[in-house]
This record gives structure tokens, sequence and C-alpha cells, in this order.
């Protein structure tokens, strides 16, 4: 087992149960866990983790809030807006809340972090989290897909910029995972179909995601950067299966 017992992460942005999951997973390898979720959130975490509210719409703000958490090695950085829409139905306040949350916030955010690392002058991590909906177009992932292909191209550009730094900025893009995003869709019969198309053959956990968090936050990973990394059980290598509605009203089963 990767051992993070040196190491203090940072999770920052939507700590939705996904999140708690991936930070469980990193303090069971030894890494101390700061949560800094939005003003939104409540937190209630089964593990210990210090918690610092942070405001990402505020750049400057955010900056000071970072500065002040001490010695941090990396972070794990996770966006918050998440919808199922047909094109079509796209809103401009849709548009407008996800570029917002998963791109400028996050932006904000890894900048933040990001000085505060190269301050401290020993490197760090970057560990964005996305959804195989950056790397495909998937049906009625419109805004979603669009807004975390925006933050792929940004890690990348970022990863240039910091490499210098010694500072690896990957992005980790999840398929079906069970989260409170993915329930509603989850109901039996929908399950069934999309475990189908999943070569696998079951819905992934927080704790998968996590595992690879752990690996890329760890010194195994120092010479990885600019990359996206699917966990999905291999549901990408399936496009067959990834026509099927996600809505339980529209499914075809």
């Amino acid at each position: 087992m990767i051992d993070l017992s040196n190491k203090t992460i940072l999770v920052i942005g939507s700590i939705h149960n996904m999140a708690l999951g991936v930070a469980e997973t990193l303090h069971s390898a030894g890494a101390e866990i700061i949560l800094a979720p939005d003003q939104n959130y409540t937190i209630d975490a089964q593990f210990s983790a210090r918690v610092q509210y942070v405001t990402l719409d505020d750049p400057i703000q955010l900056n000071e809030q970072i500065q002040s958490l001490g010695k941090i090695d990396g972070a794990i950085l996770s966006p918050s807006w998440f919808k199922f829409n047909h094109f079509l139905d796209t809103t401009a306040a849709d548009w407008d809340a996800a570029l917002a949350q998963n791109f400028e916030f996050m932006t904000y955010a890894a900048q933040a972090i990001a000085r505060h690392l190269i301050a401290q002058g020993s490197g760090g991590r970057l560990i964005f989290l996305s959804s195989v909906a950056s790397m495909m177009p998937l049906v009625e992932t419109s805004i979603v897909g669009t807004s975390l292909t925006a933050l792929w191209a940004l890690a990348k550009m970022a990863a240039v910029d910091l490499g210098p730094h010694g500072i690896t900025v990957n992005i980790i893009a999840s398929g079906w995972i069970e989260s409170e995003w993915t329930k509603p869709y989850l109901y039996p019969v929908g399950r069934n179909t999309i475990q189908q198309g999943i070569p696998l053959g079951r819905i992934g956990t927080p704790q998968d995601v996590g595992n690879l968090c752990c690996f890329l936050a760890s010194d195994l990973a120092a010479y990885i950067t600019g990359v996206i990394i699917p966990v999905d059980g291999g549901y990408l290598l399936t496009p067959a299966e990834q026509g099927h509605s996600p809505y339980p009203e529209k499914s075809d089963v």
C-alpha cells in the first residue's frame, strides 16, 4: 500500500460524497487531510480532517485563505457543477454556472495552490477530479462535458508552466461512480443497463478514484504530469453503450 504519512493533502471545491471518499482513501494511506469546501457545504466526514471554508469565487481572498493553511504537499480539486441535459435544453444560466464552478473557480484554486507550493519550494501535486464526458461526447452531457474539457486544457497548460517548479498537474476522469450525483440514474433498471456497458461489469466506488489519487499524490508519480487518466471500468471502450440516455424517464429499457 502507498504510504502518504508524510503528506498533507488539500481537498478543495465540491466536497460531495465522492470527494469525501477520495479524501478518506488518502487519509487511510496516512495523509493529513484538509477539507476546503465552499461556504455552501456542510461536512460530515467519518475520519479526522481539518476543515477550512473558502471563497472560490474571490481569487484575492482565496489566495489569502490558501496561504493560511500552512504546509501542504498537494491538492485534489473537485468541480461542483453536474447535470444531465440535452444540448437544446441548456440555458444561459446553466452555461454560466457550469463554466464558473467547473472551470473558473477551479482555475482560481489551482493558481492559489500553485503559488503556495512554489513559495514552499518543494514542488507538489495538483489533481483535478473530472469525468469521462471530457474525453468523449456522451448523451446529454453537453454542458458538463464542455466545461470539464476546458479544465483538461487548463491542466495541460498549467503542467507546462508549473513543471519547472516541481509541480505535477493531472486529471482523473471518472466514469459511473456511486455518488449523490449518479444515484438518481442508478435506479434498478438503469443500473443494469449501465453496468452492461462497462467491461468490468460494475459501478465504480469513490475508493476506486481515491486509489489513483493516492498514487498520483505519492513520490511514485513524480514523473507523471499533464495527463488525464480514466477510472471507468473500461466504459470508454464501449461507445455503442454510450447512446443510452441517463434519464430514467427516457430510458430505452
